[in-house]
């Protein structure tokens, strides 16, 4: 027989241009998906560092806002700690308010205080007098209303600030 009047097979197998097409497309999409993989890692560590952020702010300005509007053992009206009142890890004696004026906890703590609950994090607050019409702005004097702002930093990175608004009509708070 001759070689003309047999069939040709087709050959068999991959050529080499067909496995490096094929190399790049899978690390294409390795590539690709790693790429997603991380995305979503990174907006994880976001979502849990803005939740543990939230969850410590609404700790501590649940007990800012526990206390009285004013000191009710001084007849002087004092804005911020009153003698004896020192903005330590230690806040027992705070009693109003406006002792919380100025506190910065360089690492979370209970009321009590304890051993720090949260390493890295850090708190800090900002009491000032509102003016009923506008809450958001700040006032000089005495208005029936304070503003209560809580920064939770994580390092050196302020991560969230919360506010809440404090009347002296509402004197039904912890001692």
């Amino acid at each position: 027989m001759s070689s003309a009047l047999v069939p040709r097979r087709p050959a068999r197998g991959l050529s080499l241009v067909e496995v490096v097409i094929s190399i790049a497309i899978v690390g294409g999409l390795l590539a690709a998906s790693l790429s997603g993989v991380g995305a979503l890692a990174r907006a994880r560590a976001i979502s849990d560092e803005r939740d543990t952020a939230a969850l410590l702010a609404q700790e501590l300005l649940a007990e800012v806002s526990a206390r009285l509007y004013e000191d009710p053992d001084s007849a002087a009206r004092v804005f911020g700690p009153e003698t004896g009142e020192t903005a330590g890890a230690d806040r027992t004696l705070f009693d109003d308010v406006d002792d919380y004026e100025g506190l910065v906890e360089s690492s979370v703590v209970r009321r009590g205080g304890g051993d720090p609950a949260h390493p890295g994090w850090s708190r800090r607050v900002e009491v000032r007098w509102a003016p009923t019409y506008s809450p958001d702005l700040d006032s000089g004097a005495e208005t029936g209303l304070k503003r209560v702002t809580v920064t939770v930093l994580h390092g050196a990175k302020p991560v969230l600030s919360v506010s809440c608004l404090r009347a002296a009509a509402r004197d039904s708070g912890v001692k």
